[in-house]
């Protein structure tokens, strides 16, 4: 539990940060050492963080499919052990969990779900005139 408050402490200081090197093209993709075991992990200007532990690894928020691939690899040769848990704090940043889903459980919001869901394709999109 201490992990997972640090974890999310680091996570809430981290809203709002803007990342240098937005590139167009090749993404800009970086793993930084924050403190201890937390990492912070860039695509383009969006962020994550993870906590690694000797057993696994603990993130939130996985940003998107692309990047979380990368990420999954990054982990892997890096770290070795295996995502276990992946936190959802902001719905535009949550759609790339599936990559995780071999080892990990996901951890949200009870609406987490309702806000991950897309609407059927049709669904009609009306703008205010």
């Amino acid at each position: 539990m201490k992990r997972i408050c640090l974890l999310t402490l680091v996570c809430v200081a981290s809203i709002g940060f803007l990342s240098r090197g937005l590139t167009q093209g090749t993404p800009t993709r970086v793993i930084t050492h924050v403190i201890g075991d937390v990492y912070r992990a860039q695509d383009n200007t969006h962020n994550t963080v993870f906590l690694v532990t000797p057993e696994d690894v603990i993130m939130v928020d996985p940003i998107n499919s692309e990047f979380s691939e990368w990420l999954k690899g990054e982990l892997n040769s890096r770290f070795g052990v295996p995502v276990r848990h992946v936190m959802y704090n902001h719905w535009n940043h949550a759609s790339g969990g599936a990559v995780f889903s071999d080892t990990a459980q996901f951890v949200g919001h009870a609406n987490v779900h309702d806000y991950l869901t897309l609407p059927p394709d049709s669904t009609t999109l009306r703008w205010p005139c």
